[in-house]
């Protein structure tokens, strides 16, 4: 599953944590689970996707021009 998620994410220390993440939601599940190792991969590739959303939306926040907010402008 390390193997996976750091494929997935480009980063061995994030894929850890991921999979860990994936790892403690199935637990609570795991009695109740028909196929825990189709679970758990699932739960992987989820986690990468949010992983990268998160990312992305970050970079994005930070590219975008600081803005003053409203109740500090000067009147004219």
């Amino acid at each position: 599953m390390v193997r996976l998620a750091a494929s997935l994410t480009g980063d061995l220390d994030r894929a850890e944590d991921v999979v860990q993440d994936a790892f403690a939601r199935m637990h609570s599940r795991f009695p109740t689970l028909d196929r825990p190792g189709g679970y758990l991969r699932t739960a992987v590739v989820n986690l990468c996707k949010d992983q990268h959303r998160r990312r992305v939306l970050e970079h994005r926040e930070a590219l975008r021009p600081p803005q003053s907010p409203s109740h500090l402008k000067q009147p004219r």
